[in-house]
């Protein structure tokens, strides 16, 4: 059965102190998803620390904005913007930052294998990565 999310119906999650979440898919508004997925939105020169998921692959899509995300061991820089698509398998290290100083990103982002964000086995791993 089809499930209609309204945008009242949307919780709304705030993440590391520049990122903000709005989640329309998740086990609070579906019965028994196999994702989640929210609208993130990335502050202006914000981004989020470099982490992995234990329990699941992450998509992202770019709606706005440009971002650069560092992804694996090595922090491989890849930038994407409006209309770009991202996979990030299960066990990837990654993480990202806005490429503005002015403008935020907005991005849809879909975690599979999972029903909640909470539920990825977010690792964080950014002390690894400081200088």
């Amino acid at each position: 059965m089809a499930t209609l999310i309204k945008k009242s119906m949307q919780k709304k999650r705030q993440g590391q102190s520049t990122l903000s979440s709005r989640i329309g898919i998740d086990k609070d508004t579906v019965k028994n998803p196999e994702l989640a997925m929210a609208i993130v939105t990335i502050a202006p020169g914000g981004g989020a620390a470099r982490d992995y998921h234990i329990s699941g692959a992450q998509c992202i899509y770019i709606i706005s904005g440009r971002v650069r995300w560092f992804i694996g061991p090595y922090s491989e820089e890849i930038d994407m913007e409006p209309g770009d698509f991202l996979y990030i398998p299960k066990g990837e290290i990654h993480g990202n930052k806005n490429l503005s100083d002015t403008e935020p990103v907005e991005e849809l982002a879909c975690h599979l294998g999972v029903d909640s964000f909470d539920a990825e086995g977010k690792v964080p791993l950014e002390h690894l990565f400081k200088k």
